[in-house]
């Protein structure tokens, strides 16, 4: 399996960390909304990451629940590994496959979540994969996902992208770091707004869809698989 998306994430599976770092403004903070709203009770005992990258989420996800298992899907086979590395002791079932392709059995996840991954696939391959968590989602399930979105219009998809390329340069970024991600974001992204994640996810199925944070690019989403 090549494509333009695996060689790339493969390319910079080692300075991954050190990139994304610099490059993506309030990250941890990100994760924390992902986290933070959760039910107090909330004890997931299988769990599905829609594109682990090299583990950053997993670790927190793993630390906060140490007996749960993890599947964690990526379509790199070095991330795969990197993720590995830094989790030796967490229950990990790793997946190697991208999204459009990932097939799974109904009813098996109390949590699917996901960080800065499923923009990299397009808007009618989003709806469907949120249409097929909904099926692997078991009931009373919640779906977190955090990720880049487009603006309501152009002109605040561009005060973004200004605000970024400011932001990444100003945070130690060099200028190439900015241009390799404009690339990438012109070459390989695919951005939804707000409103049509929400208008998908309840579309399948899910309710009480909530935005719980954003800034910039990012924004992170919760919804609920009905108990019944």
């Amino acid at each position: 399996m090549s494509t333009p998306i695996l060689d790339f994430f493969n390319r910079i599976s080692n300075e991954y960390d050190d990139l994304i770092s610099r490059s993506v403004p309030r990250y941890r903070e990100m994760f924390w909304a992902m986290l933070y709203y959760l039910p107090p009770d909330f004890k997931p005992a299988n769990v599905l990451e829609l594109g682990c990258g090299t583990g950053n989420l997993t670790k927190i996800l793993a630390e906060r629940w140490p007996n749960a298992t993890f599947s964690v899907v990526d379509i790199s086979r070095e991330m795969l590994d990197k993720t590995a590395e830094k989790l030796p002791n967490a229950n990990l079932v790793p997946i190697q496959s991208d999204f459009e392709q990932l097939e799974l059995s109904a009813n098996q996840y109390d949590l699917v979540i996901s960080s800065i991954a499923m923009h990299h696939i397009r808007d009618a391959a989003k709806e469907k994969l949120i249409h097929k968590l909904y099926q692997w989602l078991t009931p009373g399930g919640l779906f977190v996902l955090g990720d880049q979105v487009h603006g309501a219009n152009e002109r605040i998809y561009q005060a973004d992208v200004t605000f970024y390329e400011a932001f990444a340069q100003e945070n130690g970024a060099s200028l190439e770091d900015v241009m390799q991600w404009r690339q990438h974001r012109e070459e390989m992204d695919h951005y939804a707004t707000l409103g049509d994640l929400s208008r998908w996810m309840a579309d399948a199925g899910l309710k009480d869809i909530d935005v719980l944070w954003r800034y910039c690019f990012w924004a992170v989403l919760q919804a609920q698989k009905p108990k019944t």
